[in-house]
């Protein structure tokens, strides 16, 4: 725990946003790394970091401070499907690591429903909302690694799974699954990989 709270104040240096500094606040309020609320505050707070970075009101490199947050999660509970999940969000953002995303999406779905939290309170769209997200990036990965079949396969597996009102999209940057598609469709490898 004195770890995360080191690593607290060197965030709290490098970023002068009101939501990092309450977040920051919360976790100095910890004193036990096996507490019941430390292991969702770093989750949290990975979220929240990865969200600001992506909407550029804090500096880009914090997706690596999110992903190590995430990581703190994971070794706390490595049954914790949605840091997994959140962790293969980081990896699309780094350069070259649309493989180790795959390996955090796969992580996610073979332990969702299984991990931490249960899924035995929510009904079956819940646990789908994730397997149909998962199945989504690790088609976008694939899309990017220049293997456009096998993405295809697992985008359109992802739209059967996920109910009708899934927005897991918005926050990649797709506005609906036609936007998702048209990309699929359109995708080139080279002028991609080119720019």
């Amino acid at each position: 725990i004195e770890d995360i709270h080191a690593y607290c104040q060197i965030i709290a240096l490098t970023n002068n946003n009101s939501n990092v500094m309450d977040m920051i606040f919360a976790l100095q309020g910890e004193n036990n790394i096996n507490g019941p609320m430390v292991k969702t505050l770093l989750y949290a707070f990975g979220v929240s970091l990865y969200q600001l970075t992506i909407a550029r009101e804090i500096p880009a490199d914090n997706i690596k401070t999110a992903m190590k947050l995430l990581e703190w999660a994971i070794k706390i509970d490595n049954g914790y499907y949605q840091a997994y999940n959140r962790l293969g969000d980081c990896w699309m953002r780094i350069e070259d690591g649309f493989n180790d995303a795959i390996s955090c999406f796969k992580s996610s779905h073979h332990l969702t429903g299984k991990g931490t939290p249960s899924l035995e309170m929510f009904s079956g769209s819940y646990s789908d909302a994730f397997k149909g997200d998962n199945y989504l990036k690790i088609g976008l990965c694939l899309l990017k690694l220049n293997r456009k079949n096998d993405a295809e396969i697992f985008i359109k597996e992802a739209k059967n799974i996920v109910s009708d009102d899934y927005q897991g999209f918005a926050e990649i940057g797709f506005g609906n699954w036609e936007d998702i598609f048209d990309l699929l469709k359109n995708y080139n490898y080279d002028k991609d990989t080119s720019d």
